[in-house]
């Protein structure tokens, strides 16, 4: 039945507010096709292959992300909560062609597509580094030794220098602002980067001149210490290689400032439930998804 009708009903007394709520329920189970993804019929390595989760993982990640049972599309199409969160998850896991999708979900392919206008010349230009030959969009992030990418700034156009990028971030005002990061040697927390950035009294970079042997030696073990970033940010790009498919993205047709960072959190999630390169060699637990979710507003993914 349609809803506009219910409503009609309901103003005109034929129908009370509790009748309209569950006339209108059932009126959305109705329009929700079945299609033909079933999740419980895939295997546990289907699941890892298509959506980085297995199945059980993905009704873990349902509830704690609050999904609901019925979710509707910018085009009016209404699916399953499950079945939604399966599409982002097989969207940024690999690039995939329309009719693949279709395949894989019966569903028609608007509940699949989001299209942006291009970017004019000078905003291409301005997101072109020289360095890469290519337009490209950058970030900053501050990895933390339990594997969890606590903050994500960005995206910042490509031909930004690092330093501008994370003045530009906010941290370091966020590092002055915080009690648990005070400027302090014997209490407090610091940053550490490569030559990109300059040190502060928030950021602790390499020597650079003049370096003693034991400035050297503490610059090669930093060093080695530093490539557990390298191994966040590779995290992020590995199971959801939709972002790192060159081919498939396109500056000004997509949001892909949103599709990293929405990468970004999903691969939290993944490291809560699955552990990391990162935390495997520091040896740290990560948190508990609950526990992360909890504190989640004191985190910072975003621009």
């Amino acid at each position: 039945m349609d809803k506009k009708l219910l409503v009609i009903m309901c103003e005109e007394g034929d129908i009370d507010e509790e009748k309209l709520v569950i006339l209108g329920r059932l009126t959305d189970q109705a329009k929700m096709r079945p299609g033909d993804f079933d999740l419980y019929k895939l295997s546990r390595q289907d699941c890892l292959e298509d959506f980085r989760f297995s199945s059980h993982q993905l009704e873990i990640l349902k509830e704690a992300l609050e999904f609901p049972d019925i979710m509707y599309t910018d085009a009016q199409n209404v699916i399953p909560g499950m079945e939604a969160l399966c599409i982002l998850l097989r969207r940024l896991a690999y690039p995939n062609r329309l009719c693949d999708l279709e395949k894989l979900f019966g569903r028609n392919r608007s509940i699949f597509t989001l299209t942006h206008r291009p970017l004019d010349y000078a905003t291409q230009n301005i997101c072109y580094t020289g360095h890469k030959k290519e337009h490209d969009l950058k970030y900053t992030g501050v990895m933390t030794l339990c594997g969890i990418m606590y903050l994500m700034c960005g995206p910042e156009p490509g031909s930004f220098h690092d330093a501008k990028l994370l003045y530009r971030s906010e941290i370091l005002n966020m590092m002055k602002e915080s009690r648990t990061w005070p400027p302090t040697p014997e209490t407090g927390y610091y940053l550490y980067g490569d030559q990109a950035y300059k040190s502060t009294p928030q950021v602790v970079d390499p020597v650079r001149y003049n370096a003693s042997p034991l400035e050297t030696a503490c610059n090669t073990a930093m060093k080695t210490l530093r490539i557990s970033v390298e191994w966040g940010f590779g995290k992020i790009g590995n199971p959801f290689f939709f972002n790192k498919a060159l081919e498939a993205l396109k500056l000004g047709l997509q949001p892909l400032g949103m599709y990293f960072r929405v990468a970004t959190l999903l691969t939290n999630y993944h490291t809560c439930l699955n552990g990391s390169q990162t935390s495997n060699s520091f040896a740290v637990e990560p948190p508990t998804l609950a526990e992360y979710l909890e504190n989640y507003l004191e985190d910072h993914i975003d621009n």
